[in-house]
C-alpha cells in the first residue's frame, strides 16, 4: 500500500513538475535562480513537532550523504489565521536540480529497506500533506 502511494504521488508530481519546468525553460528562468519548495501539512496527533524536525534532520543529511544540494526547513506559524499546520520548506540551487533529486529520492524509497524508504514511511505516520507549491526565490 505504501509503495503505491509513493507511486501514484511521485507521477501525479512528476507530472506536475515537468509541465512546470517545460513552461518555465522556455523563459529560461530555471538554471540560475533558486527553487522553493514548500509542504504545507498537518502533524497526526500521535506527532510532535519535535519529531517531525528530527525526521526533516535525518532527510537532510540522507540528502547530504548522496551528495545532493537540496535542504529543508519546518516552519511552523505562531502568527496566522491556522496556527495548526506545519510548512517543509525546501531549497535546491534551481528547478531542474530539485527536479532530479526529487527524481532519484522516490527512485531509492521505491526500492525498500534503504534510508529513503524509512523516511518517507516516518513521514507517512507523522503527517498529512495539504498542499504543495514550487517558487522561483529572486
Amino acid at each position: 500500500l505504501i509503495q503505491d502511494n509513493y507511486l501514484f504521488l511521485r507521477e501525479k508530481d512528476m507530472k506536475a513538475l515537468t509541465i512546470i519546468f517545460l513552461t518555465l525553460s522556455s523563459f529560461g528562468l530555471l538554471s540560475n535562480t533558486e527553487y522553493g519548495d514548500v509542504v504545507e501539512m498537518k502533524l497526526n496527533n500521535d506527532c510532535t513537532i519535535n519529531e517531525m524536525i528530527s525526521i526533516k534532520d535525518q532527510f537532510n543529511e540522507v540528502l547530504k550523504n548522496k551528495g545532493w544540494d537540496y535542504r529543508a526547513e519546518i516552519w511552523q506559524p505562531i502568527e496566522r489565521q491556522d496556527i495548526t499546520t506545519v510548512y517543509w520548506i525546501g531549497r535546491s540551487p534551481s528547478f531542474p536540480d530539485f527536479a532530479q533529486e526529487f527524481t532519484e529520492y522516490f527512485e531509492e524509497a521505491m526500492k525498500g529497506n534503504t534510508p529513503e524508504a524509512g523516511l518517507e514511511d516516518s513521514m507517512t505516520n507523522c503527517r498529512v500533506n495539504l498542499s504543495r507549491s514550487g517558487f522561483l526565490i529572486q
